[in-house]
């Protein structure tokens, strides 16, 4: 079993990002200021704990194709510890003591799984480095959590999984049919999300092209836009970081 591309998946987006010099007018920003500044808040936070280990300097985009994951024709309990322990692989995380997520009902969707191994370890995360994050109340960690799972390169799981949709990913062949329900456990909105993907993109100095290919079309739409507010940040992250 394998994650495959979505069905019709986007070409790659590249022109929705290059802002043309000549244009007169400055863009409004993706987010509201104090919204985006939040984010940058939770990022360098992050990165002023993790930013000289290999789960920050290894670090990709991790995409729901074929590249990334590979799975073989195992269902239920055995389909999500394959999934957790090639997450983990890509988090480079295979060390770390963390049990890993429950079976919450569809034993098939391994789209489901990933999402819910990357906040499983971006949860550990969180709670390994001292001290209190930048929140108001606790709760606000489930958006930090799902923040750093981002910023680890899951964003596009992330934000793919905010919206109400449904995806088919290679067919009935491979079973993998994301739910139609919003997800219950993200507290971000579409555009915290995708910002948040941005801002990963933007430190990590990727290039956005598997990101416009996965995300679901009307947030890759959104992709361009929120790279443009995230590139002001750049050297406030990477300086967190080093």
């Amino acid at each position: 079993m394998t994650l495959a591309p979505q069905r019709g998946a986007l070409p790659c987006r590249r022109e929705l990002w290059h802002h043309h010099p000549m244009w007169p007018f400055k863009p409004a920003p993706f987010l509201p200021e104090d919204a985006m500044r939040w984010h940058v808040e939770i990022a360098c936070w992050y990165l002023r704990h993790y930013g000289r280990k290999p789960i920050v300097t290894q670090s990709r985009l991790v995409l729901p194709g074929p590249h990334h994951y590979r799975l073989d024709d195992a269902e239920g309990g055995k389909l999500l510890r394959e999934v957790f322990d090639q997450t983990k692989a890509l988090a480079h995380m295979t060390d770390a003591t963390v049990s890993e997520p429950a079976l919450d009902g569809g034993t098939g969707d391994a789209y489901r799984m990933v999402v819910s191994s990357a906040r499983r370890l971006a949860r550990a995360v969180v709670a390994s480095i001292p001290g209190r994050p930048p929140a108001d109340d606790r709760r606000e960690i489930p958006a930090i959590v799902d923040m750093v799972a981002c910023l680890m390169g899951f964003g596009v799981f992330i934000a793919n999984h905010v919206i109400i949709d449904t995806y088919d990913y290679g067919g009935a062949k491979y079973g993998l049919t994301r739910s139609s329900v919003r997800d219950p456990n993200c507290v971000l909105t579409e555009g915290d999300a995708v910002f948040d993907l941005a801002l990963f993109l933007t430190f990590r100095d990727l290039k956005p092209n598997g990101a416009f290919d996965y995300l679901e079309k009307h947030l890759s739409e959104q992709l361009g836009a929120a790279l443009r507010s995230a590139e002001p940040f750049a050297d406030e992250l990477k300086a967190a970081a080093w």
